[in-house]
């Protein structure tokens, strides 16, 4: 199940994530590793993102992802869902001060670590350029797993990619059509109804008994309905501007659709509130 969960709940869930800013660019540098349970891994990409800080939405946030492989541009905000990945991910407020830290590594028994950032440096704090190393000063243990990491980087963000594709017609035209049956589907909880959205990838699990559970989750985090304010499509992949009431606000999100044989299902959704 763990195959299926890491699929299909990264893959369509629609939830608030963040909204990624930068890739690996020319110039970006990072020297360090991760050693978890004496198994030591080189962390060779570094990448930042830009979000709202999550503790003042007055304020903004900066994610820094160092990882030992690339990782595309648009599953930045996804990395846990990549499996054999190891990164340190570090996030810090707008004056320099740790918000947060998640940790992944091949050789941790628990395959997350979660909690404060520990000691974060930084030589350059001038967005949209950063220089700094993220480090701890001995091994830490986390039920059983012991580890420790040390990574100096550079990193710049670079402009954000302009739209691309063709105007799509009002209210989404096909693909707006497929996410509104989509949200149908997940508020309905009824399992057949989701089956037509599900990668192939994720289908022979799809149904299994952690499936009820996943659905759940989606459903927490899914709105019943969405206004499309606007789309894009450039073959088989569309971008969808919608409006949604989620937790009693107005949130706004973007859906990117893909298409699927004959339907059309979403691949990565953010959500701003």
């Amino acid at each position: 199940m763990k195959g299926f969960a890491r699929v299909f709940f990264g893959f369509a869930l629609a939830c608030v994530v963040m909204m990624p800013v930068s890739a690996l660019a020319g110039g970006d540098t990072v020297k360090g590793s991760f050693t978890a349970n004496d198994v030591k891994v080189e962390l060779n990409h570094v990448y930042v993102y830009a979000k709202e800080h999550p503790f003042d939405e007055a304020r903004k946030a900066y994610t820094f992802c160092l990882t030992d492989k690339p990782v595309p541009y648009e599953e930045l905000e996804n990395m846990w869902t990549i499996d054999d990945l190891t990164y340190v991910e570090v996030s810090v407020g707008d004056d320099k001060s740790p918000v947060g830290q998640n940790l992944s590594h091949t050789n941790l028994e628990k395959s997350n670590i979660s909690g404060s950032a520990k000691s974060v440096e930084f030589t350059t704090f001038e967005p949209p350029h950063f220089a700094g190393r993220f480090f701890m000063t001995e091994p830490d243990e986390f039920f059983g797993d012991v580890y420790v990491f040390d990574a100096s980087f550079t990193v710049t963000i670079p402009p954000p990619k302009a739209p691309t594709g063709k105007p799509l017609p009002e209210g989404g035209g096909e693909p707006g059509a497929f996410y509104k049956k989509y949200l149908k589907a997940v508020a309905s909880g009824d399992i057949e109804q989701l089956r037509p959205f599900v990668p192939p990838e994720a289908a022979d699990e799809f149904g299994g008994p952690d499936t009820a559970e996943i659905f759940e989750m989606m459903q927490m985090m899914t709105p019943k309905d969405a206004k499309i304010l606007s789309g894009t499509i450039d073959g088989e992949i569309a971008v969808l501007q919608v409006e949604a009431k989620m937790d009693d606000e107005i949130a706004h999100g973007e859906i990117t659709m893909m298409k699927m044989g004959k339907v059309w299902t979403p691949k990565k959704t953010k959500w701003k509130q």
